[in-house]
């Protein structure tokens, strides 16, 4: 009889544990999540206010190393008429997520507004816990989407 009281108290003490560590599971996930969410409307807003110098700060620092003075000048010329996000797909590994989006331009020059699709993908970063732009800044010389 003791030892079937044992058993029983070991087989309670897995249960209790395994319970634990899925909860932890799900908080690291959850923690993930609620990042993303917060990246991705930082990033927007930032790119809604035209703020390309603060979009930047999101990028992988390999990425951010390409841009050019250049591109920021054509950055500077642009005036972003809407922010539309169209899709967000995590990759099964849930280290990578896609995410596309619309946006409006119009040249500050001539006054046209065209419309470019930023199709953005971000990946994880679990040293820094944070989210990284991998796809670079939206690409305003495309001709059409």
């Amino acid at each position: 009889m003791n030892q079937r009281l044992r058993v029983k108290k070991w087989a309670n003490v897995a249960v209790v544990l395994m319970m634990a560590i899925l909860v932890l599971g799900g908080c690291a996930s959850s923690k993930k999540s609620m990042s993303l969410t917060d990246t991705l409307a930082a990033y927007g807003n930032a790119v809604r206010w035209e703020d390309f110098p603060s979009a930047a700060r999101f990028l992988d620092p390999k990425v951010a190393a390409e841009i050019s003075e250049l591109d920021l000048e054509r950055y500077r010329q642009l005036k972003v008429s809407s922010y539309t996000e169209q899709q967000i797909n995590p990759d099964r590994d849930e280290e990578t997520v896609r995410q596309t989006v619309e946006i409006g331009i119009v040249n500050r020059h001539t006054g046209v507004e065209r419309r470019v699709i930023d199709r953005q993908v971000w990946r994880w970063e679990e040293a820094t816990e944070r989210w990284l732009l991998m796809s670079g800044l939206p690409d305003v010389t495309q001709e059409r989407y």
